[in-house]
């Protein structure tokens, strides 16, 4: 019996475009579009330079209504990113980031489950769009992501805000995640409509 072996589409075509999330009271947003082939040839750090970035941050209120606000707000720049980064569906790959929330602490304010309300409301109105939700923890984005590799890899802005800068984070560990783990990119896919 003849075993066949499945190889991954060609890293020739195609970008990577990520939109990262840091939700909460302040949610900040991270676009990154990035050629396939050299973050996956080159690496993170020799791709990210030829990147495109774009981040910045929304503030909620932390009401109900400022919450709701905030997703409207998020599902609109999902659609501006795909825009921006002139997704096509058949060579390019799109993946949406989410911090995952930890509790860590004991606090009875409201504040403490923005995160896990506008994460919430963000999936589900993105249930039926086809795009890919990956959930990273702060700590591991943090550990990985530090201001001075921020900084090395020409990403870092002292001007950005703390969750816009968050969400770089995030959006820079997906992109390694991407150019160094087979599995992580067989979920993400290769653009591809099999």
């Amino acid at each position: 019996m003849t075993r066949s072996t499945r190889e991954p589409p060609s890293f020739v075509d195609g970008q990577v475009v990520i939109m990262s999330l840091d939700a909460g009271d302040t949610s900040g947003w991270c676009w990154l579009a990035v050629d396939r082939l050299d973050l996956c040839t080159l690496g993170t750090r020799v791709a990210l330079k030829k990147s495109d970035i774009r981040y910045g941050q929304i503030p909620s209120g932390g009401t109900d209504s400022g919450e709701n606000r905030v997703v409207d707000k998020l599902v609109a720049k999902a659609r501006e990113c795909w825009a921006w980064a002139e997704v096509d569906e058949e060579v390019d790959t799109f993946i949406l980031v989410l911090e995952d929330f930890v509790l860590r602490e004991m606090n009875a304010g409201r504040s403490l489950l923005s995160p896990v309300r506008i994460n919430a409301k963000l999936s589900y109105a993105l249930r039926d769009s086809g795009v890919r939700i990956s959930l990273q923890s702060a700590s591991d984005a943090k550990r990985a992501c530090t201001d001075e590799r921020l900084r090395i890899w020409n990403v870092y802005d002292r001007a950005s805000g703390v969750h816009a800068r968050d969400a770089q984070r995030h959006a820079v560990l997906c992109a390694r995640k991407y150019a160094s783990t087979l599995s992580f990119r067989e979920w993400a896919g290769y653009g591809l409509r099999l």
